[in-house]
């Protein structure tokens, strides 16, 4: 039976004339239980609350890949096995469970530096434990795939713990300390506030944006740490101008989650400074619009020096931090000569950026 097959793997999994994997005997263990099939996968994909019916062949796949002797802790060697799983999977139209297989290459690419490699394969770990998650009283899966993406510090239950400690101390002693916020705090009102949601379609919706800020601060982590002469060419200024543009659509797209608005970026402002538009009103700003000028070209060198000392149409600190994510929004994307000017003030840009993002994602509506 299964154990049996599991028992023999020394043997079967791998084919000691070719130097690979052996496919039949792979399709033998994953024919021996049952599995949900593909259709019930993309059912999922179009609405996760959609779970797959059977949840046993995860436990089955978890526990023929923990095994040491057939899941070497190599990259080359998963991939070799990931591309037959999907053969098999594209042949028998079932599904295998292969958060392992994710969750380890995430960790092997981001303890080799390889943060874009690494970080494709977060939330396709996570996917895998949400198709089968029914659990009405808990979002989400508390797998360490899911720890990881709401970087949750205080549970060493994660493999990746040490590299989430890591991303969270980067958090505070590069921006929250010196801005007056608090991790606890925004682990709470915004990291794991998706798991608080009332319905999984709004909770989803939630978690997409701490997704996509796991990944902004996870790459901005590893920029911070390269030498600054590094970026000191055109395809530097891009990368950094890149990031930023990266915050700029996060920040966008999450006030509006939050705020559960349309349009484009100024109708959060307008919707966070009119109390007559039927959202409540968050802050108390007086003071024009952006003027899109004043972030082209030349001028947005004065523009950057007026909004760092809180000077730009508004005395508000919190108020210039949107201003400055506004208006660059709108604007510094459509001329490349601006992009010198953004890697010269890289890190007061972001961390000016940031001051919004993390006053409005602990503020309470």
């Amino acid at each position: 039976g299964t154990h049996n097959l599991i028992l023999q793997r020394r043997y079967y999994f791998r084919n000691p004339y070719k130097g690979g994997y052996n496919y039949d005997y792979l399709k033998k263990v994953f024919d021996s239980c049952s599995r949900p099939s593909r259709q019930e996968i993309e059912n999922y994909k179009e609405n996760p609350a959609n779970k797959v019916s059977n949840t046993q062949y995860a436990a089955f796949d978890d526990k023929t890949f923990g095994i040491a002797d057939i899941y070497p802790k190599d990259i080359p060697h998963y991939y070799e096995l990931l591309k037959l799983i999907y053969r098999y999977e594209k042949e028998e139209q079932k599904h295998v469970h292969k958060g392992n297989l994710f969750y380890f290459l995430l960790e092997e690419h981001l303890k080799m530096n390889q943060i874009e490699e690494g970080l494709l394969f977060i939330n396709k770990a996570f996917m895998e434990d949400d198709f089968k998650h029914k659990d009405t009283t808990i979002k989400f899966p508390d797998s360490p795939a899911y720890k990881f993406i709401v970087l949750n510090a205080a549970n060493p239950n994660q493999a990746l713990f040490t590299i989430v400690k890591e991303i969270v101390d980067f958090m505070e002693n590069a921006f929250m300390n010196d801005l007056g916020y608090s991790y606890n705090q925004f682990w709470s009102e915004f990291l794991n506030e998706a798991s608080n949601k009332p319905d999984i379609e709004e909770a989803h919706k939630w978690l997409d944006q701490v997704i996509f800020f796991n990944s902004f601060i996870v790459r901005l982590k590893n920029i911070y740490r390269m030498p600054p002469e590094i970026f000191d060419s055109v395809f530097g200024e891009i990368m950094l101008s890149t990031i930023i543009g990266d915050l700029c659509l996060l920040t966008e797209s999450f006030c509006k989650v939050k705020l559960r608005i349309n349009g484009n970026i100024s109708e959060i402002y307008y919707n966070s400074n009119d109390p007559n538009t039927g959202v409540k009103k968050l802050y108390n700003w007086t003071g024009k619009s952006v003027t899109s000028s004043d972030f082209q070209g030349n001028s947005l060198e004065g523009t950057l020096i007026n909004i760092f000392s809180n000077q730009y149409n508004s005395t508000d600190s919190i108020q210039n931090s949107f201003y400055l994510t506004w208006g660059l929004r709108n604007n510094f994307h459509h001329n490349i000569e601006s992009m010198a000017i953004i890697k010269e003030n890289f890190r007061e840009i972001i961390k000016k950026q940031l001051e919004f993002f993390f006053d409005f994602a602990i503020r309470l509506i």
